[in-house]
């Protein structure tokens, strides 16, 4: 199988829909009945590449969507357990600050007044919070991009561009935090209150009970979720793979063509350094890039089946510096002449 990129700058007119029914007659014009494999074009927008591409490409840095879902979901679940922690201490204390609101009252303040007050009180912390927030960023930032191996910016997070979206999210959850503790305290009457009566206590205790339940609800489910993925992980990194993976440094060449006609001579200088135990090239390794080549199969009832068959190009010692077990058979040997040009051994799933 070919993949082959092509980049074509289309105008705001441009239909998909339309280009891709008319592909089908594009491609049998050109290529002819009977001639060759069959094509297959696939259209995507550029900017769907990097996160979204459904195609099959050769090595290069690639994201993951479901893991920006994933992390997105944790940091709401986090972001959500903190607005209900701050409720529930606002309600809790709401006694301490009754006598406020019942003297604030007493004097001319309205509900309204009140309601922004504490509006207010529950922005200001958000901004805060944002602050701080901010600064353990850039000091934990350096040790991000040493665990996970990327290179993170705190420029790349706040600038110009971000910082309408942040004011906007930090207004949302003040918002969100603040206005039920500002509903309740506000709504306290003045008489009752300087009385030492507030009949809301009972309503606001089984508000907070709800809100501890649905708190701790969300904890044991991001507990769970942690312990489900450290386990899969280690079950991943102690699993036999079937070949050896410790102690290799792969030098990524693209498989560069000029490389690939001097490599017995570069496999042999590097032999020559006493810490270097064995060479191999290949066109991927284990658990990267899966290439891929177009064969047609018959099937059971005669039928030719084109199919995309994995295939990984390798050199003669590639079995041999992986410790892969054959099975049957023999491995590559540079005493046949013809394993350097049209060799192939297969796997078990391949053979049934």
């Amino acid at each position: 199988m070919w993949i082959l990129n092509t980049y074509f700058l289309v105008n705001d007119q441009f239909d998909k829909a339309n280009f891709e029914a008319r592909i089908p007659e594009f491609i049998a014009r050109r290529a002819g009945e009977n001639n060759g494999p069959d094509y297959t074009v696939v259209i995507e927008s550029l900017k769907d590449v990097y996160l979204r591409t459904a195609v099959q490409r050769q090595p290069g840095d690639t994201g993951s969507l479901t893991n920006i879902y994933v992390f997105s979901i944790i940091g709401l679940f986090i972001l959500t357990i903190a607005m209900i922690n701050f409720m529930n201490l606002s309600t809790a204390r709401s006694m301490e600050r009754a006598k406020e609101v019942g003297i604030r009252k007493s004097i001319g303040a309205d509900r309204r007044n009140l309601m922004f007050q504490f509006l207010g009180e529950s922005l200001i912390i958000v901004v805060l919070a944002f602050v701080v927030g901010i600064i353990l960023t850039t000091i934990a930032m350096p040790m991000m991009n040493d665990m996970t191996g990327k290179v993170f910016e705190i420029s790349r997070i706040v600038n110009w561009q971000t910082i309408p979206a942040f004011l906007v999210i930090m207004l949302v959850i003040g918002l969100l935090a603040g206005s039920y503790p500002a509903l309740v305290l506000s709504g306290f009457r003045p008489l009752m209150i300087l009385k030492g009566i507030n009949k809301s206590d009972a309503r606001g205790a089984n508000l907070r009970k709800g809100l501890v339940v649905f708190q701790f609800s969300l904890s044991i489910t991001l507990i769970a979720g942690t312990i489900i993925v450290y386990t899969q992980m280690s079950h991943l990194l102690d699993k036999d793979m079937g070949f050896d993976k410790d102690h290799m440094v792969v030098l990524d060449y693209n498989y560069d063509g000029q490389v690939n006609n001097v490599s017995s001579s570069l496999e042999s200088e590097l032999e020559k350094n006493p810490n270097i135990l064995s060479v191999a090239f290949s066109r991927s390794v284990p658990g990267s890039h899966f290439p891929n080549a177009y064969t047609t199969l018959e099937t059971s009832d005669g039928e030719m089946v084109g199919q995309a068959q994995p295939v990984f190009q390798v050199g003669l010692d590639f079995i041999d510096h992986y410790g892969l077990e054959v099975v049957a058979g023999r491995s590559y040997s540079r005493d046949y002449p013809s394993d350097s040009t049209s060799a192939l051994v297969i796997n078990e799933a391949a053979a049934r």
